[in-house]
């Protein structure tokens, strides 16, 4: 308060002054204790408020201890997607982020020199271990050779209980004389748009034992797709569609074939259909 009196009284008496004497603005001086550095006036503070990045301060707000991608609260150290900094991306012969580095394990290259990264836990080529192949009609889950979906382990073979007619509903059940197995029931004849194969009624678009025409049967690392044998791999190290590992000649992502599977990289334009 005694400071604006000054002001207001310093300024009345140049108001006067120049009504006697005359004088301009620049006449007009403030006090020395209220100029700023280097003599000039000091400003007053404006109110106006520091902001920040919303997106970072709201990942921190909600307690990321880790590094702000984005939206994202992410783990550089291990994440694909964002491995080493944000943005940078593993793909192709090094999908898996380790330690902040694209790569994969040691014990996830099969081939020898120059070999590429192989989950061995999703591989029908080396399933469990480097070498470890599947059989025909399996796929390998969670390191396991295990029969692909709608198919029964009987004695040893991976058949559609579907559609096979040595074992039509369940093992060892057989279809006798001229009768066929369509839907895990014998039959004088085949269901709807299903075709007859050896007295199985199969859909050639989706069998992987009869693909686009009977005896058609895909390879271990193949899957009948619109009635074609479609090359495909698990994902390497990937959960869930997109994964970084799907690309060059398998770039489409697709679920799991079976539950508790990893997302395979295939080369076709369309998913398979259990």
């Amino acid at each position: 308060m005694q400071r604006a009196g000054r002001w207001a009284a310093q300024l009345v008496g140049l108001v006067l002054a120049g009504v006697n004497g005359g004088c301009s603005g620049a006449d007009l001086v403030f006090p020395a204790e209220d100029t700023g550095p280097g003599g000039t006036a000091a400003v007053e503070d404006s109110g106006a408020i520091e902001t920040s990045d919303s997106t970072a301060s709201d990942a921190t707000d909600a307690g990321c201890t880790a590094t702000v991608c984005g939206a994202l609260c992410v783990d550089t150290t291990s994440d694909p997607a964002n491995c080493g900094a944000c943005g940078k991306v593993c793909s192709g012969a090094t999908p898996a982020c380790l330690g902040g580095s694209c790569g994969c394990p040691a014990s996830g290259k099969c081939g020898g020199v120059g070999a590429t990264c192989t989950d061995v836990t999703s591989n029908a080529d080396h399933c469990g271990a480097c070498g470890k192949r599947c059989a025909a009609g399996e796929m390998c889950v969670g390191s396991a050779c295990t029969c692909r979906p709608n198919a029964t382990n009987c004695g040893g073979t991976c058949v559609d209980t579907r559609n096979d007619p040595a074992h039509c509903g369940g093992c060892g059940k057989a279809c006798g004389g001229s009768l066929v197995c369509s839907g895990s029931a014998c039959g004088a004849k085949c269901a709807g748009s299903l075709t007859e194969c050896a007295g199985a009624c199969v859909d050639l678009l989706t069998s992987n034992a009869h693909c686009g025409e009977c005896g058609r049967k895909c390879d271990v690392d193949r899957v009948c797709v619109a009635g074609e044998c479609r090359e495909y791999v698990g994902a390497a190290f990937c959960k869930a569609c997109p994964c970084a590992a799907c690309t060059g000649d398998r770039p489409r992502c697709c679920p799991p074939l079976s539950s508790g599977g990893s997302p395979i990289c295939i080369e076709a334009t369309s998913c398979p259909t259990p």
